[in-house]
């Protein structure tokens, strides 16, 4: 039993003359009835509530909301937990009731992780004589066993997830042998039903499966499709990734795939791939053709001379390709070039590395192609360009050097120091005056307080934060920059001092001439 909870659990003394003001919380993860599934619970928690003498007057609702993953903020949730921890006054619902306690369906309605569960009977237990009530039965939550209970609850509400998913799975794996589509969003080329032909864009996927059969790149057939307009199926602009996905997808050629497995669905009579009841758009060995081309460029670097998939790339260079930073100014260079003629905002896209258009030894910064969202109209020689930004970052630090020639002055003293100790000390004063509710203050006036003064200690904790980020020191350079950047050839130590004074270099489009032009670069320097 809690410490300070008076309430007989027994119900030996009766229900009390007045019924118990309590809160219905009421969740489902996927609602696609709109509303109305979810606030079927409410009607369940109001009959069972007055089955033990309750009243519920505050309904409290999270529709469309998962809590599988642990860190989805349920709004809802978070309005309980502030009611209970606030004296039991529920601030969504406009009326002055007190909530003393809490229904719900199922503890699952209500929390999957133990950390949610710990919070919420952490604020349930604050105040004394609070009841819970779950699966039409009402629990102690001052018990020993009450936390307990809910650990237990939680090991078999993080399985449920996984016979969802294995539920899921099998009704797709019966869909597929049945030759039926399954639903969802709709795919390109498809109407909603998922067998008939869209009427507008066959002819397109028609178009996408021919251009890829004859060999035509992924970036070839995406710009193909940006120069005529075409939307995807939700009407977004096609990507590269949006058109390699579509083309790996076996749909169009009658057969199905089981995304967790990747396996083909065949038929266990005949070891065949099943064939769907949906209309084609090319047969299943037309596909293969596509389907084996795209894997054979999986996990290879591609060659720019052969335009070819070359060698594997080896386990060492994983962290090297793609996202990783092979060159010091990834992820700094970007396009200055206007995105109309005569416009003043710019493209403003990274640029990437790749090899010159004319010298093959050479590689350059450039702004990727449209397909991939730049401009293509920005190259820069990488060498020339690094040895310029370099020589700039060491001018401005040598120029600095010289102009702060008096040593800083030693920090002062924060000014607001006794402000914040004396709301320390005051709200040390009315947590010793309350005395968790045994102390000579009531629970209305200890609750009343509290927000003003923990508003009062926030400010003064954030001017503290203010005054000691004013007095944080400079980057501390070595004492030789220069000498250092030549012994250190390490490319992360490099792009690190780097970002202590540079955030990005702007390349703006080529003066006449070949000459290497320094009005060309706009370099944005870090102020703090």
């Amino acid at each position: 039993m809690h410490p300070y909870s008076s309430r007989s659990f027994s119900r030996a003394a009766g229900v009390p003359a007045e019924p118990v003001p309590i809160a219905s919380y009421a969740r489902i993860s996927v609602d696609r009835k709109k509303k109305q599934k979810v606030l079927n619970q409410h009607p369940e928690n109001r009959q069972t509530a007055e089955r033990f003498g309750y009243k519920v007057v505050c309904e409290i609702t999270d529709n469309d909301k998962s809590v599988s993953k642990g860190n989805v903020y349920r709004e809802g949730f978070e309005d309980l937990i502030y009611a209970l921890a606030h004296g039991g006054r529920c601030r969504i619902t406009g009326h002055d009731h007190v909530i003393e306690g809490v229904i719900v369906v199922e503890q699952s309605r209500l929390a999957r992780t133990y950390g949610e569960w710990e919070r919420f009977t952490d604020s349930l237990i604050l105040h004394p004589e609070r009841v819970y009530i779950q699966e039409g039965s009402e629990k102690n939550p001052y018990s020993d066993g009450f936390d307990f209970e809910g650990l237990v609850g939680m090991v078999g509400n993080k399985k449920e997830p996984k016979k969802i998913a294995f539920r899921v799975t099998r009704d797709h794996m019966a869909r597929a042998l049945a030759g039926t589509p399954t639903p969802g969003r709709r795919l390109f080329g498809y109407q909603k039903d998922g067998k008939r032909k869209h009427p507008k864009e066959a002819v397109h996927a028609e178009e996408m499966l021919k251009r890829a059969r004859r060999g035509d790149s992924i970036t070839s057939i995406t710009r193909w499709l940006q120069h005529n307009g075409i939307k995807t199926s939700t009407g977004g602009m096609w990507r590269p990734p949006a058109v390699r996905s579509w083309l790996r997808n076996p749909k169009p050629s009658g057969m199905r795939r089981m995304n967790r497995t990747g396996w083909i669905v065949k038929d266990p009579e005949t070891g065949q791939p099943k064939i769907g009841d949906w209309e084609t758009y090319c047969t299943p060995e037309e596909w293969l053709v596509i389907h084996r081309r795209l894997e054979a460029t999986k996990g290879r670097k591609w060659d720019p001379k052969t335009k070819q998939p070359g060698e594997l790339i080896r386990p060492e260079e994983i962290g090297k390709i793609g996202k990783g930073r092979k060159y010091l100014l990834s992820g700094f260079a970007r396009c200055g070039k206007p995105s109309e003629p005569g416009s003043t905002v710019l493209c403003n896209t990274q640029l990437t590395t790749g090899p010159h258009p004319t010298q093959r030894d050479h590689w350059q910064y450039k702004c990727p192609g449209k397909a991939q969202g730049g401009c293509n109209g920005i190259g820069r020689d990488r060498v020339a360009l690094d040895t310029y930004v370099v020589e700039m970052l060491f001018k401005r630090i040598e120029e600095r050097a010289k102009q702060e020639t008096k040593p800083a002055a030693p920090p002062a003293d924060w000014a607001g120091a006794g402000e914040f100790e004396s709301a320390l000390e005051a709200r040390a004063a009315l947590l010793k005056a309350y005395d968790g509710g045994r102390g000579g203050i009531s629970d209305e006036t200890f609750y009343a307080l509290l927000p003003d003064v923990e508003k009062r200690l926030n400010e003064a904790r954030l001017e503290r934060d203010r005054w000691a980020m004013a007095q944080r020191r400079p980057v501390t350079l070595p004492a030789n920059p220069r000498a250092e950047w030549e012994r250190n050839q390490d490319l992360g130590w490099r792009q690190e001092f780097l970002a202590d004074h540079i955030v990005s270099v702007v390349v703006m489009p080529a003066s006449k001439g070949n000459r290497f032009c320094g009005d060309d670069y706009k370099i944005i320097w870090r102020t703090d």
